[in-house]
């Protein structure tokens, strides 16, 4: 039919215009929707890795993209926006779609997809969300490209090695963070890139590689190449010979067990190395781990009371081999605290200089102050008790010093427990000197509070150090150490019984107590100024000293009585009555001018103070006008 006024060419043009408005349309209604290939994840995702046509249809407008960029605090993931249409398809493919290297997580309407296939350094996640059809809405992709690794100061011993620890630096770290879908895929990439890093005995590569090992988090390597790892990182850092240890104990894994240790020997051997070449963390170890799995043959308990609280606390001396011994307390506060003390250093093995084959060091015990008095050892090993004020509500560790060929002096360090810090501290030094002077064989005791630092903890205690300072420290020690004398508690008790003999007038018990205290004559090269200043002097207690110089004028002793009181006078020149007792010795030994001005002085003493109706009748004779 042709309308009027137009054209068969016309009618053409109309028709071609009109086409050519309607062909978007009739383009799109040409190609009908895409059919979604199932609700059930697992069969749309075997469709989707198969037709790239599917991944095109059933993708979000926009969706997001995640990758690894390098900031200032390292490489770490940051998060694009990206139209869905704009990707480079395929995206996912099948091949390899039913190995296990692909991980399906489904959680309701959500699905995620991790895929393993291309390696643990390009590891990808992909992100579905249900609606209507499945619909892929972000994108993870966690490889590092090679420009971003930071390769300074990196471990490993080749380029290939940096880049592997570089690598497995950023997938470790970006996994302990815990926040992240393919958290354990990190660690499984970090421990994959550490044990190439340490593929030719880099320590630090193989330190993380045996502590990555047994985390638990990524896969564990097996005995032999987690045990090779940590031979490989104790030749750099002595402390993984602890970690060697408690990876023979505790098996597959770096939390303690309850379990017996799997491989004593192994471990003990490790333990031993750590305490001969750690130092202090190593001595720790060791010694807490003789506690716990040591042998009942190889220690020995002592009971104490150290905080004064409890019963059943101990002090476990441990064998450790090599000459080494180990200390470990176990000390209540509010709860059961278990320490463990210093060991290869507190009771150290040293090599003695003078005797080739023995060993120096320091022997332990538990003492208990009593009444102002404490037991500690002397020379050779032999109790020696000495009146020392402590204020320690318990019992206090005592370490001895032990020299080989050493037969003249012995430190003590004497270890108590502190209620505030709940620590055991260091609270004094003690000198022991054995003297053969005159015939005599005797030890005298001196508080040397600056030989050491104290109130330093035991645990910090630097045994070997101490041995050192200590013994370099006597000869300055031996000429100033007189007003540090502590009196020895025997001394006391015969200076007592030898005044109560006095006082019942029992003469003859008196000059045996003085021979029990050790009172002298004249022998032939006896040096007795020395003998008695040392025996009997000391200057915290001149009473004492002044009463035991009477007695020995008493018994006739007049020459011993002459040293000691010149002493005391000269430490105390106002001491009233010690002029009178050493004007007596004076008068004793026949030496009259000495002694009138020993009783003159004395009578001026007596007259300032206002005693003078106290001056015996002796004085006047003796002194003169």
């Amino acid at each position: 039919m042709q309308f009027p006024g137009m054209r068969r060419g016309g009618v053409h043009l109309l028709l071609s215009a009109a086409v050519c408005a309607l062909l978007p349309g009739l383009a799109q209604a040409a190609e009908p929707p895409a059919v979604c290939p199932s609700g059930d994840f697992a069969v749309f995702l075997r469709a989707y890795a198969h037709d790239p046509a599917v991944q095109r249809a059933f993708v979000a407008p926009e969706i997001e993209l995640l990758r690894l960029a390098p900031s200032s605090a390292g490489i770490v993931p940051v998060t694009d926006k990206a139209r869905g249409v704009g990707l480079d398809y395929p995206l996912f493919g099948s091949q390899g779609l039913d190995s296990d290297q692909v991980q399906v997580w489904i959680d309701g309407q959500s699905a995620h997809v991790i895929d393993k296939r291309q390696g643990l350094n390009a590891i990808k996640v992909y992100r579905f969300h249900k609606q209507g059809c499945w619909t892929l809405d972000a994108v993870e992709d966690w490889s590092v490209a090679p420009q971003d690794l930071d390769l300074k100061q990196r471990m490993g011993n080749s380029p290939e090695e940096k880049r592997c620890a570089a690598r497995g630096e950023v997938f470790t770290r970006l996994g302990a963070l815990e926040q992240y879908l393919p958290t354990r895929e990190l660690f499984e990439a970090g421990i994959e890139n550490y044990v190439c890093a340490a593929a030719s005995g880099d320590p630090v590569a193989s330190s993380e590689a045996a502590s990555l090992s047994l985390s638990q988090m990524a896969p564990y390597l097996g005995h032999a190449r987690t045990e090779a790892m940590f031979m490989a990182a104790a030749k750099g850092d002595p402390e993984e010979w602890i970690g060697l240890a408690y990876f023979y104990c505790d098996g597959s894994s770096l939390i303690a067990s309850e379990r017996p240790c799997q491989a004593p020997d192994k471990a003990r051997a490790a333990l031993t190395k750590a305490a001969q070449v750690a130092g202090k963390p190593g001595a720790d170890a060791l010694a807490e781990w003789l506690a716990k799995h040591g042998s009942q043959q190889d220690s020995t308990t002592l009971p104490m009371r150290l905080t004064g609280k409890r019963d059943d606390e101990r002090l476990v001396i441990a064998d450790a081999g090599n000459q080494v011994k180990t200390l470990t307390a176990y000390y209540a506060n509010s709860d059961y605290v278990e320490e463990a003390l210093d060991a290869f250093k507190a009771l150290p093995a040293i090599a003695s200089t003078s005797n080739p084959g023995r060993f120096d060091g320091f022997d332990v015990a538990v003492a208990q102050p009593k009444r102002g008095a404490l037991t500690v050892t002397g020379i050779e090993g032999k109790p020696h008790a000495v009146r020392l004020n402590m204020t320690l509500r318990g019992d206090v560790i005592v370490l001895s010093t032990r020299e080989a060929g050493n037969d003249s002096f012995n430190y003590n360090l004497i270890f108590g427990y502190t209620p505030k810090r709940e620590d055991i501290q260091l609270f004094g030094v003690l000198l022991n000197t054995h003297r053969y002077q005159c015939g005599q064989a005797f030890t005298s005791t001196y508080f040397v509070e600056s030989a050491l630092a104290l109130h330093q903890r035991l645990k910090d205690f630097d045994g070997t150090r101490a041995f050192h300072d200590l013994k370099a420290a006597y000869p300055q020690l031996q000429a100033a150490n007189e007003p540090w004398k502590v009196l020895p508690v025997d001394l006391e008790q015969s200076a007592a019984a030898a005044l109560a003999s006095y006082r019942k007038g029992d003469l003859a018990g008196l000059e045996r107590q003085l021979g029990a205290l050790g009172i002298v004559g004249g022998e032939a090269n006896c040096d007795l100024q020395r003998y008695v200043v040392e025996r009997f002097f000391h200057a915290d207690r001149l009473g004492w000293s002044n009463d035991l110089a009477f007695l020995f004028a008493e018994a006739g002793h007049f020459e011993q009585a002459r040293i000691l009181l010149e002493r005391v006078i000269a430490a105390d020149p106002q001491r009233i009555v010690a002029h009178l007792n050493l004007a007596d010795s004076y008068w004793g030994l026949g030496d009259q001018d000495k002694a009138r001005q020993s009783y003159r002085r004395y009578r001026e003493l007596m007259v300032a103070d206002g005693k003078a109706a106290r001056i015996p009748p002796r004085v006047a004779e003796r002194a003169g006008a």
